[in-house]
């Protein structure tokens, strides 16, 4: 029973932020979703749990990001001054 709850669970997606480690000991993947291959745009933190859930899954993953971190709308701006400001979380919040 635990391994058929665990597995709807991540199926869904509400087991989906690393808090049990490696799910797929408990359950087996599907054959036919190792043979997959996806392509996730944007490394922000819908499309890293989006490449996390699908890995879980057995599918292989590439992440492509245009810009040269990841994050997406959520980074650090340590340039122009000498502290450190969180930028975008502000949007993020109001969605």
């Amino acid at each position: 029973m635990f391994k058929r709850v665990l597995f709807f669970l991540t199926k869904k997606g509400f087991v989906n932020h690393g808090i049990l480690g490696d799910v797929r000991q408990n359950f087996t993947v599907p054959k036919k979703a190792e043979k997959l291959s996806v392509i996730v745009i944007g490394a922000g933190a819908a499309g890293l749990a989006a490449a996390r859930h699908l890995n879980t899954f057995g599918v292989k993953v590439t992440v492509v990001e245009s810009r040269d971190r990841i994050g997406g709308r959520v980074w650090d701006d340590n340039k122009s001054l000498a502290a450190v400001l969180v930028e975008g979380r502000k949007y993020l919040m109001a969605v």
